[in-house]
Order: C-alpha cells, then sequence, then structure tokens
C-alpha cells in the first residue's frame, strides 16, 4: 500500500502541488481586505515570516465522502517559533485532482 501512495503522490507531483496552494492562500490570507489586518495581529506579515513545512501525507478512507482520497499535511510556523501557527492541507483524488483545501490558524 505504501509503495501505491507513493506513487501516486510522485506520479501527480502532490505535495509541489499542495504547496503551490498553501502559498496562493497564504498570500491571499495576508493580502485580502477582509483578512490583511487579522494576518498583521497574527504575525504573518510575509512569506518571510512564516516557514513551511511538509508533515506528511496519507491515504483516508472516510464516510464523509463517497470516496478515498489522499491527504497532504503542511505545517506553517512564525520565524523563531516551534509551535505550529497554521495547519493546511490538501485533498486530492486518486486520479491527483484536488477537491478541497483547508487553511485553519492555530
Amino acid at each position: 500500500m505504501r509503495n501505491e501512495l507513493d506513487s501516486i503522490v510522485q506520479k501527480y507531483d502532490l505535495i509541489n502541488h499542495s504547496f503551490e496552494v498553501f502559498w496562493t492562500n497564504y498570500d491571499t490570507y495576508i493580502t485580502d481586505e477582509n483578512t490583511k489586518e487579522e494576518a498583521k495581529e497574527n504575525g504573518f506579515i510575509s512569506r518571510d515570516s512564516v516557514t513551511a513545512k511538509l508533515h506528511g501525507y496519507s491515504f483516508c478512507v472516510s464516510e464523509d465522502l463517497d470516496f478515498d482520497y489522499i491527504k497532504v499535511c503542511i505545517d506553517c510556523f512564525r520565524k523563531r517559533e516551534t509551535l505550529r501557527s497554521i495547519r493546511f492541507w490538501c485533498i486530492y483524488d486518486l486520479n491527483g485532482d484536488l477537491f478541497d483545501d483547508f487553511f485553519v490558524l492555530e
């Protein structure tokens, strides 16, 4: 199973794609009129103010969705901090198509 999961993740470049989606969400969060003040108050002012790291990826079977999926998780830390400040994940179907993404402040 692990080999199949790794093969799908590599075939569709899901890790790099997830980072691209993360940075798009992050950039929107720090520049959007509705969220930029909140972002600034939380210490998110630019890409240089955070570090994003791959947490991992997994194959998921869910009763909430009617299909099996791959979840790629990214943790984001403010510079010089060890506690995660943003949790981000993407959900992909097994053909590599993005189903949804979640950007959650902690």
